[in-house]
């Protein structure tokens, strides 16, 4: 199953909705010669390009691969810093980032994870789940 596998499997975990029945990844060969990675969502059954997807459903992907890679590859970090990472999403998204951050956190995947937002909707959603399932929180808010 590999990074594909895991890849599909985090998004399914972060994105809520049924439009979207998951994600694939693939090695492209590019003009000049060099290959690289291709992401698409998968809408029934078709493979979509990333630039067809609104920008939430892209940084949805983006950080769905982002933490399968996390997971997958061997690596000394103790922990995950995010930057906005879901600025243009609903409420329901925010939750499933929260659940599959506090998943994260319980498998030992990350020790800590640092999130820098101007959301206070996302803090007070990740703040809650987190809580909710006895992890240690901190909120640091910086003003003007």
């Amino acid at each position: 199953e590999g990074l594909a596998g895991e890849f599909n499997s985090m998004f399914k975990k972060i994105y809520p909705y049924g439009d979207l029945g998951g994600v694939a990844i693939e090695l492209e060969q590019r003009e000049r010669g060099d290959y690289a990675y291709a992401l698409y969502a998968i809408r029934r059954g078709r493979k979509v390009p990333m630039s067809r997807l609104s920008d939430g459903q892209r940084l949805t992907i983006a950080i769905s691969f982002v933490l399968a890679m996390y997971k997958l590859i061997d690596h000394k970090f103790g922990f995950i810093l995010m930057d906005e990472p879901l600025p243009y999403v609903d409420e329901n998204v925010k939750k499933a980032l929260a659940a599959l951050l506090v998943n994260i956190l319980k498998e030992g995947i990350t020790r800590q994870v640092i999130i820098a937002t101007q959301d206070s909707t996302l803090m007070d959603v990740i703040s809650n789940e987190v809580k909710g399932a006895g992890i240690n929180v901190e909120t640091i808010e910086l003003g003007k």
